[in-house]
């Protein structure tokens, strides 16, 4: 009885086996040390005959990975652009320009209000001008481009 279970599993096995498919897996490669990885269902942004694309890959297979129904051929990407994920400086960097502007406005009424008794404080001033300045020096450093050449390889990796 323990025979023919064993058995049963094994035939099971090699069966589901046999359909199922390797996974393939593009990898950017800066100085042969994997920067990122790309699999089905992730967003990609690339260099394309100097045009900027980005979407979902769909399917990837060795020389190609699909965006839709529209393949894109590896070999011929310039660059690839990879968006920062631990400290998403878009999001702190526009909230730093808008703590800013509301600082100051907050300033501007409340000197509003009190018919230009109290005057628009240095510190406010100060501290708004610094949190947009700040906000708008982070903003550039939301991603890195990687273009390809000897450091930077793109690289199919097949299951």
């Amino acid at each position: 009885m323990r025979l023919h279970f064993k058995a049963l599993l094994i035939a099971i096995f090699f069966l589901c086996n046999i359909n199922s498919q390797g996974q393939c897996v593009l990898a950017l490669k800066h100085n042969e040390i994997d920067k990122s990885r790309f699999y089905k269902g992730s967003e990609i942004h690339f260099l394309l005959a100097n045009f900027w694309y980005d979407g979902i890959i769909d399917s990837l297979n060795q020389n190609y990975f699909f965006l839709g129904e529209v393949p894109v051929p590896i070999k011929e990407i310039q660059a690839i652009k990879i968006y920062r994920k631990g400290l998403n400086y878009l999001a702190t960097g526009g909230m730093l320009i808008a703590g800013g502007v509301f600082l100051f406005a907050i300033d501007g009424i409340n000197d509003a209000l009190s018919n230009g008794k109290n005057g628009i404080s240095t510190s406010a001033v100060v501290l708004s001008t610094s949190a947009i300045v700040v906000g708008l020096v982070m903003l550039p450093f939301n991603s890195r481009v990687f273009k390809m050449n000897e450091k930077n390889k793109l690289v199919m990796i097949c299951l």
